[in-house]
């Protein structure tokens, strides 16, 4: 697992090569986590209060999901 920035989290998203997860529902983030099988962090963002942002690839798919604001998704992911 590497540290990036939050920039880069976000550039990932606009590039299309990270899927934005950011606002998931519980649902939707169910429903990733039975598709992939699980998830691997791939880099997070640090601040000052924490972790602020993550890159996760899923398992089965190789599919890269993107969280680039602290909230409770990055915490789902992790």
């Amino acid at each position: 697992m590497k540290r990036t920035t939050q920039k880069a989290i976000r550039e990932e998203i606009i590039a299309g090569r990270a899927i934005d997860a950011t606002y998931y529902t519980c649902e939707q983030y169910d429903n990733a986590r039975t598709t992939e099988g699980g998830f691997c962090t791939v880099a997070t963002s640090r601040g000052a209060y924490g972790c602020n942002g993550l890159l996760a690839q899923g398992r089965k798919t190789g599919t890269i999901y993107a969280v680039c604001v602290r909230s409770s998704a990055v915490f789902l992911f992790l």
